[in-house]
């Protein structure tokens, strides 16, 4: 069982209060440095010239990354729509590299059209721009604007109740005789914890003025703000980091706490929900 590291940041911001990246390939080390550029090979690779620009995201870029506990986190943009051969393609280069270099727990990937990021207002441009390093191509972030601990970097809280209802109707679904089906829990319920832990940090962020996806520091400004919910917000914490498969004992904490931070959210940001 990982033991829960009181380790993490909150992101620094210059003097006019805007959020300063704090990725670098100076920050990067080895062994970390064979991994990514074996998932640049796979990239290239797979995408050929539809590879506009791949960016690193999480603590490998930042140089806070823990072997056996980080993983390995990466967005490619690519030109056109991502096809079905090809996700199929990155998804068997990731679990091989992530066979191959035991020290990183996974290694997730993202893959999104140039046309999407650019024209839209995706919340992915936020993350690219104060929190990811770009390691090929072209680097974007160059014309996104910059951003302050506000309303712009809310990725997770306006979208919680449908993640909880859709995870929790799966799991309700969910047949015990999946041999996958320990598994399956563990890595759904890890998922929704990460989720549920920054939207706590996301109900105060308006208040600190402040921002940060690290876990700790997330679960410790929410409790300085809601002391009757901090012990629930420290079980997901845990759960976050050691993951169970307790169906039932899950299918409840999600129904209560659950059901408590769709409703303070709506409270939180009564003004900016359409």
């Amino acid at each position: 069982m990982n033991a829960i590291l009181k380790t993490g940041d909150l992101l620094t911001t210059d003097s006019q209060g805007f959020i300063i990246n704090p990725c670098s390939f100076e920050k990067i080390s080895p062994p970390w440095t064979e991994i990514i550029a074996d998932l640049k090979t796979a990239y290239r690779e797979i995408f050929g010239k539809k590879l506009h620009s791949i960016y690193l995201r999480g603590s490998v870029p930042r140089g806070k990354a823990i072997s056996r506990v980080s993983d390995l986190d990466s967005l490619a943009v690519i030109s056109g729509n991502l096809e079905k051969s090809e996700l199929t393609k990155i998804q068997l280069a990731c679990r091989k590299i992530k066979h191959q270099y035991p020290f990183c727990k996974n290694v997730d990937f993202l893959c999104v059209s140039y046309r999407e990021i650019i024209e839209s207002e995706s919340i992915l441009k936020m993350l690219i721009k104060t929190q990811s390093l770009c390691i090929c191509g072209e680097d974007i972030t160059l014309v996104f604007p910059n951003y302050k601990p506000g309303i712009e970097m809310v990725s997770h809280a306006f979208e919680l109740a449908e993640d909880l209802k859709i995870l929790q109707d799966e799991l309700q679904c969910l047949g015990n005789n999946n041999i996958f089906y320990s598994k399956f829990i563990k890595d759904r319920c890890a998922w929704i914890m990460k989720r549920i832990v920054r939207t706590g940090l996301e109900l105060v962020m308006l208040r600190e003025q402040v921002y940060t996806r690290d876990l700790y520091p997330s679960y410790l400004l929410f409790s300085k703000h809601y002391p009757n919910q901090q012990r629930y917000m420290r079980k997901a914490l845990e759960l976050a980091i050691n993951p169970s498969d307790n169906l039932a004992g899950l299918l409840i904490f999600l129904r209560e706490f659950g059901s408590w931070l769709v409703e303070e959210i709506d409270i939180v940001f009564a003004d900016y929900k359409c």
